[in-house]
Parts: structure tokens; sequence; C-alpha cells
């Protein structure tokens, strides 16, 4: 049977205001309801690890809904989260960075409570295999967000990325291994003008015609686009492909 956190073992950490980094990533133990208690009291944390911790759930989001310094949240392969979970986060507003990759639970629906943190500049949600293009456009509302990792999100196939046609802070965006993305899909990132780093690899349903679609992001840096893992036999100078 997992262990189960000791609630005396926290009590010091709650009261510790110099502690702004907790990581308790890939622990296996429960935590308990006194322990997700003294966790919410640690209101002076900044960056919060849970990655891998498999019984992190929606009690321990619930207790890290109430760390409002809180600048970093790491959930990747954190087996219990879910859309439910997640609905817990929106009240962190100093968040910059959330990581949910292969949180295999999560789908749209946390997409609309993420779209809800003002501050958000990294959002990784590599092999989000729920995730779609509809949640995708729910992230268009965040105009500070620099770094989108979709790796692997084999449903996403670039239309909801019109989301962020307007964007002017959206620096690096990955595809990486998305099945679905097609040619259409890179008409819109085409239109996402501030980008200088694209990850397309492993799109197979890519074609030349799809490549051509970002033209416009070269003309507007006026430097080759940091394009990877994409073989194509559009003009090198383009984007030296």
């Amino acid at each position: 049977m997992p262990a189960t956190v000791s609630d005396n073992c926290l009590v010091p950490l709650a009261s510790t205001q110099q502690l702004l980094v907790l990581s308790l990533a890939f622990f296996r133990g429960r935590f308990g309801p006194q322990a997700c208690s003294m966790l919410g009291r640690m209101t002076h944390l900044q960056h919060l690890d849970l990655q891998g911790s498999i019984h992190a759930d929606a009690a321990l989001m619930k207790a890290a809904g109430k760390l409002e310094m809180l600048q970093s949240l790491h959930l990747s392969r954190c087996e219990q989260i879910d859309d439910a979970a997640l609905q817990h986060i929106t009240s962190l507003t100093n968040l910059h960075t959330l990581n949910i990759s292969v949180c295999s639970k999560v789908t749209d629906v946390v997409m609309a409570a993420v779209a809800q943190l003002p501050n958000l500049t990294h959002l990784l949600a590599q092999h989000c295999t729920a995730i779609t293009d509809s949640g995708v456009a729910l992230l268009g509302s965040l105009d500070k967000l620099k770094v989108l990792d979709l790796s692997m999100c084999e449903r996403v196939t670039g239309s909801g990325l019109l989301a962020f046609s307007s964007s002017t802070q959206m620096a690096t965006l990955s595809l990486n291994g998305c099945s679905s993305l097609n040619d259409r899909g890179l008409k819109a990132v085409g239109r996402m003008t501030s980008l200088t780093k694209l990850d397309l690899s492993g799109c197979r349903l890519i074609t030349d015609v799809g490549v051509g679609y970002l033209a416009p992001l070269s003309e507007i840096t006026g430097e080759p686009l940091g394009l990877v893992g994409w073989s194509c036999s559009v003009p090198a100078n383009m984007y030296g492909c």
C-alpha cells in the first residue's frame, strides 16, 4: 500500500517563509486531507513540481489553487490529473509556466480553465491526446503566451491556431508528431507572424504546399525561420530546408 504523506512532516514547511520552490517529483505516496491542507498554507511558494506524482489529484489541486504567488506548476505525467482537478488553478493569476504534458485525462475543458490565466507565457501540453483544435482555439485569449508545445497531440489539425493570428508574443510553437496536422493547418500557422521557432517533426500529412503558407513568417522577421525537423523542396533561401 502506498505511504501517506505525514501531516507532521509538512507542518514546518508550511510555516517556512523562505521556501519558494518545492519539488515532490515522482512521489509515489498519497496525500492525506491534512497534508493537502498544509500545502495550501504555503502561500509563499513560487514554483511547485509534482511531475510523475501518481496520486496527485483534485484534492491536491484544490490546495495548490490557494498558492496565489505560484509562478510555475509542473504536472507532467500525473496520472490522476483531469478536467475537474485543473478547474482549481484558475485562481493562479501569477502563473507564467504550466506543464500538463502526458496527462492523458486532460481534454478541451481544461483549455477553458487555462485560458483564464492572464500571465501565462509557457504552456507545455505534450501528448495530451484528447485535446483538439477547439481547445487550442480557446487559448487565443492568452496575449502573453510565448511558448506553446502541443507535440504528439494527435487530434490537432492546426485550424485552432487561427486564434493566435493577431498574437505579437508567440515565439516558439512545437507541433512535433501531430499526426493530424495538415496543409490547411499550416495556413493558420503562417499568420502567426511573431514566430521565430517552429517544430514540425513527424507531421506526415504536410506537403510543400503547406510549407509555402509559412512564407509570411520569413518576410516579417527578416531572418530565416527556425524550422525544425522538416525536409522540403521549397527554395533553400526561404527556410534553409
